[in-house]
């Protein structure tokens, strides 16, 4: 149970950009169009509208097509609930419920207009089972798609920042200077003192901090009881110190590459350890903070 919480909060591709949600619609109801009018499935030839396939297929597309449309307004509505930033797997599986059930109420809704067919075909059950049944594959698709539009933004970003990361790379001592480089952290209760410059990043594990620290080329770890604001509160004049998460603070000074993935970025600190994620709500930050705008 545990591990299926924790997959459902696992950050996913959210719906921040409307014009990618409709395009998402539009990519869904196209194949709807073409499963309907080519295929037929469950005898639906049996029940055409005016006895034509493309009819029937463009009125249910269509109502489809309806009521994906009438469900941005929910974006639109409740902004922060839909905010990217704050988008998981478990609300896209909540929304992804909701559209099949929107979808298949629309059907019912169509068969109840048209008159003339079986009890089991004007049933609430049957729709949503059409729904479904039908959809699933157009859904996945279409996903796939938005994913993969995002993964190639991302991409094309990631390129931009890493050549940013080289020119600041080389720049280093003009951006730190020797006396940040010289400097340690303000933590009284750590047994030897640490270099600012040694720091690789600080994670949040509950009430204590775990420090990934360079000591001779080599990657340790040092776990104190701290916070994660209090540590920033101590150390927040130190500009290559930036807190990319909520529960990482990262040295931009260490920075070995930016990866990107249909979710956003990571960065890669250092061969031994896995990249750090960068939370959506500080993407934009970061990345400014990369381009030289400004450092946070």
């Amino acid at each position: 149970m545990i591990r299926l919480i924790h997959t459902l909060k696992q950050p996913h591709p959210g719906y921040g950009n409307l014009r990618i949600y409709f395009r998402t619609v539009l990519g869904i109801v196209l194949v709807v169009f073409l499963i309907l009018s080519i295929l037929q499935p469950f005898k639906i030839g049996e029940r055409n509208i005016e006895g034509s396939a493309y009819i029937t297929a463009a009125v249910y597309a269509g109502g489809a097509l309806c009521a994906m449309t009438l469900n941005a307004l929910w974006l639109l509505m409740f902004r922060n609930w839909f905010r990217p930033e704050k988008w998981t797997l478990g609300r896209e599986l909540i929304v992804m419920g909701y559209q099949f059930f929107s979808i298949g109420l629309t059907i019912w809704l169509i068969n109840h207009f048209r008159g003339a067919l079986a009890p089991e075909d004007t049933s609430l059950a049957q729709s949503l089972f059409l729904a479904v049944t039908i959809g699933i594959l157009p859904y996945i698709i279409a996903t796939f798609g938005r994913h993969n539009y995002l993964l190639r933004y991302h991409l094309r970003e990631v390129t931009a920042l890493n050549d940013q990361l080289k020119e600041l790379q080389a720049q280093k001592n003009e951006v730190t200077g020797p006396e940040a480089a010289s400097a340690y952290l303000n933590i009284p209760r750590l047994d030897h003192p640490v270099k600012v410059d040694d720091l690789l990043y600080a994670e949040s594990r509950g009430n204590n901090l775990e420090l990934q620290v360079l000591n001779n080329e080599k990657v340790f770890t040092l776990s104190i009881r701290n916070t994660l604001n209090d540590f920033m509160e101590a150390h927040g004049l130190f500009p290559q110190l930036f807190r990319c998460h909520r529960s990482f603070v990262i040295n931009t000074d260490k920075i070995m590459q930016v990866q990107g993935n249909a979710a956003g970025y990571q960065v890669l600190l250092h061969p031994d350890l896995a990249p750090v994620v960068v939370a959506r709500s500080n993407a934009a930050a970061f990345k400014k903070m990369l381009t030289g705008k400004r450092r946070v």
